[in-house]
């Protein structure tokens, strides 16, 4: 573990991203899933979510354009992103237009990790404090080198986990009407970012519309919309 900032982030942040990544080191686990501390379960968990056979563990990978395409996401997130994420890709010597990855959640294959860490790091003489250096993004790490050496079969599902990235996105769930049981059809959990919501609590029950409203939308903004409502309302009637 370190105990000063690796490329330019705070040491816990980095020591945990270390902890995902040596885990298998301690020989407890052939594979194992790395959960964020906010996250909230919205189902029961089965082998089957994460395992495709009895040996093979699922490979989350997408190319997050749904999020690309965001303008807050794009400008909050992908622009440092993608390029710490080619990065990786260049290193490992994986030629692919694609950028396939995760942003968390990643099943890890201790065989992955061992092979990335006998095949690549100490030929380099990198420490893992060495890997975070060249580019922060652990999940990366084993996604591009899996893609890369192949140690496993590739068996490609969706996320696993519901990330709010940011206030918006919960706000559009709220005004869509999706509960906590809705995305349990789709996901096993749920995270919502706490660098923007963690003054807001327990996210085991759906926000309302109402409490979202409350907390994502300036009083500014609610008030001119209850104007224009009721602007629209008087003309409506005149009309009728």
């Amino acid at each position: 573990l370190v105990d000063h900032e690796v490329a330019g982030i705070r040491p816990g942040y980095i020591n945990q991203e270390i902890v995902k990544i040596a885990f298998w080191e301690l020989g407890l686990a052939e594979n194992y899933f790395c959960v964020d501390s906010d996250a909230v379960f919205v189902r029961p968990l089965h082998r089957d979510d994460f395992m495709f056979d009895a040996t093979t563990p699922y490979t989350v990978l997408v190319e997050d354009n749904e999020l690309k395409v965001e303008p807050r996401y794009y400008m909050q997130h992908w622009q440092g992103r993608e390029p710490q994420l080619r990065k990786i890709q260049q290193l490992v010597g994986l030629q692919d237009r694609r950028v396939l990855t995760c942003h968390g959640h990643q099943i890890f294959s201790a065989r992955v990790l061992k092979s990335l860490k006998d095949d690549f790091m100490e030929p380099r003489g990198w420490s893992y404090e060495d890997l975070l250096e060249q580019a922060p993004y652990e999940f990366t790490w084993y996604n591009m080198w899996l893609q890369k050496a192949r140690i496993i079969p590739i068996e490609i599902r969706e996320p696993l986990v519901k990330v709010f990235h940011h206030e918006e996105q919960e706000l559009e769930h709220a005004l869509r009407g999706i509960t906590n049981a809705d995305i349990a059809r789709g996901y096993v959990a749920l995270v919502v970012n706490s660098n923007y919501a963690r003054t807001w609590g327990d996210h085991s029950e759906a926000t309302s519309l109402e409490m979202a409203l409350a907390r994502y939308v300036p009083l500014t903004t609610l008030a001119k919309a209850f104007v224009r409502k009721g602007w629209d309302w008087v003309t409506r009637s005149l009309r009728g």
